[in-house]
């Protein structure tokens, strides 16, 4: 059939087409942001399957030297599309090819999945990214293993970033995109070719499912002709369709094979796997706020006796004192602020957050300094002169603290800063 069928006219893209393909995952990281930063995560996490799906089109075709750039072009965006998928593309890409030298055969690392079953090859799924990057490591060439090893570099700043960042968006982006790259060797290997001899795959002609893969379940036909970029496969396929004679092995025919160890196994992983893709939210419960500070102050090193008041605490602040007369004697107001309690008035951290910074200049001035914490970026310090009132304004990991204090000398308020910081990390 490869004999019978022209395609070569189809393996070149005007200039249009190659800046179509670059830019299609964009709209859809865009889409998911946006929908992450407004507090819908369940639609930010639907957002970012179409988002790494054209991301995994643009570099498939990539690997394949399909759109047309020049290799140093083609490494670059291989680069940057690393920082955006979460691994070292170029790892995959000398595995890829060596699927596509010898397709399921002894050598073929990446194909190797797809001699199991569907439970004990959902067990391996999280793995294989991993087992990837080792391989590559281990036999690629001195090129490869070079950029290998800047994309982690890379990779893990923009993970280290993103992870003290407290940018709740961001965090709930990188889990989707964790659970994709776990997840997507069954898609992108095991449902492909189980069952299939070598050089063979199977394919799909069902419209809705070639529409949300977009056109990556042509993989057969791909098989046949790697030099065909993705966008160019529903003409190839017409061409073939048009000759073939036998049946196309759908990619959803199967049925799932019992074995209970595998099983259980396959379900425990998935389960895992989906739990905390959701990033919890501190405003879904009452906050005993009395509870989490005296948790963390000890009395006994601090140069004031506070005790917990007498009524009931509210979720989100608490005020701490040794008298009922405050005006003589040390006193504790702590708020707590979330992300998700912001959300469900309608509201964002950053206005709480401008909001907390004027109150504080206009009680206590500009001139207060900065208080740097572990696993924080920076507090605010307001105050505290000689001993007598502040405000410690702390931000981090989609979390507002807001620390009110009177009669306590600047270091102790510090302390008992940074051990109430360090309770609510917790």
């Amino acid at each position: 059939m490869a004999e019978r069928v022209p395609w070569q006219d189809l393996t070149r893209l005007a200039p249009h087409e190659i800046l179509a393909e670059i830019v299609l995952p964009l709209p859809w990281l865009l889409l998911a942001w946006s929908l992450a930063a407004q507090g819908w995560s369940a639609l930010a996490l639907l957002a970012m399957a179409p988002f790494f799906t054209t991301a995994l089109r643009l570099t498939h075709d990539t690997f394949h030297r399909n759109l047309g750039l020049e290799r140093r072009a083609g490494d670059l965006l291989l680069f940057a599309l690393s920082l955006l998928l979460g691994g070292a593309l170029h790892a995959i890409e000398y595995t890829h090819l060596r699927h596509h030298r010898d397709s399921l055969g002894a050598d073929d690392i990446e194909g190797r999945m797809a001699r199991y079953g569907f439970w004990a090859a959902l067990v391996r799924s999280p793995l294989y990214p991993l087992l990837i990057h080792v391989e590559t490591l281990r036999r690629g060439s001195t090129r490869q293993r070079r950029w290998v090893r800047r994309e982690l570099v890379a990779v893990a700043l923009v993970q280290a970033l993103i992870w003290s960042s407290g940018d709740t968006a961001l965090q709930t982006l990188s889990l989707a995109l964790l659970l994709a790259n776990a997840l997507v060797p069954m898609i992108g290997i095991w449902s492909v070719h189980r069952d299939c001899d070598s050089g063979h795959a199977r394919s799909s002609r069902r419209g809705w499912l070639l529409r949300l893969s977009f056109n990556m379940l042509y993989h057969d036909e791909h098989h046949a002709y790697p030099g065909v970029p993705a966008r160019r496969l529903p003409q190839l396929v017409q061409r073939i369709d048009a000759q073939r004679t036998d049946a196309v092995p759908d990619v959803l025919d199967f049925r799932l094979r019992r074995r209970p160890g595998t099983r259980a196994a396959g379900l425990l992983v998935l389960a895992l796997l989906l739990a905390g893709c959701e990033p919890r939210s501190a405003a879904q419960a009452q906050i005993d706020v009395c509870a989490l500070v005296l948790g963390a102050i000890d009395t006994t090193e601090l140069p004031i006796a506070i005790a917990a008041p007498a009524h009931d605490t509210l979720a989100g602040s608490c005020l701490l004192r040794s008298d009922a007369d405050a005006q003589r004697h040390a006193q504790v107001q702590v708020h707590l602020y979330t992300g998700a309690a912001a959300r469900l008035h309608e509201g964002s951290l950053e206005r709480t957050w401008r909001i907390a910074l004027a109150e504080a200049r206009s009680n206590y001035g500009s001139d207060g300094g900065t208080l740097a914490l572990r696993r924080t970026r920076a507090g605010s310090v307001f105050g505290f002169e000689r001993g007598g009132g502040g405000q410690i304004l702390l931000q981090g990991r989609g979390l507002i603290l807001e620390i009110g204090a009177r009669g306590m000398e600047r270091d102790d308020a510090f302390v008992m800063a940074e051990r109430i910081w360090r309770a609510l990390q917790r």
